[in-house]
């Protein structure tokens, strides 16, 4: 390989015996009517009001335009529906994060160029008040992390059971888990509800680590961290798989509360 490039052991989830994405409720039925409600939250509704209250035409033109649509066919209030709006301020989020800046909107609409500018730091502030309120209110956070948890005890535990022995093919030294940014959020919901930590907003190119370790008085810790190394919780391991089996749901739980078909696995 170039550059001797050093090559880690990577475990990867076999799909088809774990269930990803549990915070959509195309997968998880349990969750349909948490999204259902979405559309009646008052900061919801405020946020809508305050948006068209000063750039209606902006935003009708924008579904206009999108839709393919004359602007008499576009339904005035398309942006309090929950899942309009959050794909409007997920798309500006993705397009500042892609570096875009906003070039097909600013040539489309030059007179709301200062305005796109804005909608940045405005998509930003509802997509993590909504993340936040998401976790914090509903079971999403759990649902979503209760399946990968149990695997990372399970990892953990196998690690522990192996220490210091020489040989083992099996023996799991590092794990990979590569994800959406949607799924590194309700990981931080689930940290933020197991642990207390501070629920940080992903972006789309963001990382959390697990990391089991054995410290200085040969004591096996479990510590939760940012890309940047920066710790956000340092536990002892028998803590840790405290808090998990207690703040976590059983895999049978999740599968009844998202509707799985039971021969499904």
């Amino acid at each position: 390989l170039p550059y001797n490039m050093g090559i880690m052991p990577i475990h990867i989830f076999y799909e088809p015996a774990h269930d990803f994405k549990l915070y959509d409720s195309d997968i998880c039925k349990g969750l349909v009517e948490k999204y259902e409600k979405q559309n009646t939250r008052k900061e919801i509704r405020d946020f809508v009001d305050e948006l068209m209250k000063e750039k209606k035409d902006f935003f009708m033109n924008l579904e206009k335009d999108n839709k393919n649509k004359s602007i008499d066919e576009i339904d005035e209030n398309f942006l309090y529906d929950y899942w309009n709006l959050y794909r409007y301020t997920d798309s500006i989020v993705c397009d500042d994060i892609d570096r875009r800046s906003f070039y097909n909107l600013k040539e489309k609409y030059p007179e709301q160029s200062d305005y796109i500018e804005e909608l940045k730091k405005i998509s930003r502030e509802f997509l993590f008040d909504d993340y936040v309120i998401n976790n914090n209110s509903t079971n999403m956070s759990v649902v979503d992390n209760s399946y990968t948890m149990h695997s990372v005890l399970n990892w953990m535990q196998k690690a522990i059971d192996n220490y210091n022995k020489t040989t083992n093919d099996r023996y799991i030294k590092y794990v990979v888990y590569s994800t959406h940014d949607s799924s590194i959020g309700t990981l931080e919901g689930f940290m933020y509800y197991a642990f207390n930590t501070t629920i940080e907003f992903a972006d789309m190119a963001d990382s959390r680590f697990i990391e089991l370790y054995v410290d200085s008085n040969n004591q096996l810790n479990v510590r939760y961290l940012r890309g940047d190394s920066s710790v956000k919780f340092d536990v002892t391991f028998e803590e840790f798989k405290k808090v998990i089996n207690e703040k976590t749901w059983s895999d049978q739980k999740v599968a009844e509360f998202c509707q799985f078909d039971k021969k499904k696995k």
